[in-house]
């Protein structure tokens, strides 16, 4: 079950300190350096990036948002800054079948590539 978080468009970047759900906030830590994860924010769905890891090992407790979101994120930084706005994460239909065919590997053949390429 996804539960509505909030966090404040304070910066370029969504700090996890600033995400008000203690179970989100969990589940951004556990992304690893630079893994996506797919989160609704203000009723936009978009794709977000976990930080880098710092140069002395650190996990950086950010997201950068990505693609068409990163505009959307801007935007709202720049005209709206210090707002709260609502967070969830959700799942992207491109994200289970990445997950389903990794468990099919028999699916992921050369032989079947060549098969069935273009359909």
């Amino acid at each position: 079950m996804t539960h509505i978080a909030h966090t404040k468009v304070e910066d370029v970047t969504m700090w996890f300190k600033h995400v008000d759900s203690a179970a989100l906030r969990a589940r951004l830590e556990a992304l690893d350096s630079e893994e996506e994860i797919a989160l609704e924010v203000q009723n936009v769905v978009g794709r977000w990036r976990r930080m880098r890891t710092g140069r002395d090992g650190r996990m950086v407790n950010g997201l950068r948002p990505v693609g068409p979101m990163k505009d959307v994120w801007l935007g709202w930084f720049e005209t709206e800054k210090g707002k709260v706005v609502t967070v969830r994460t959700v799942t992207m239909a491109d994200d289970l079948s990445g997950a389903a065919s990794a468990l099919m590997v028999e699916w992921t053949s050369p032989e079947d590539e060549a098969a069935f390429a273009g359909l």
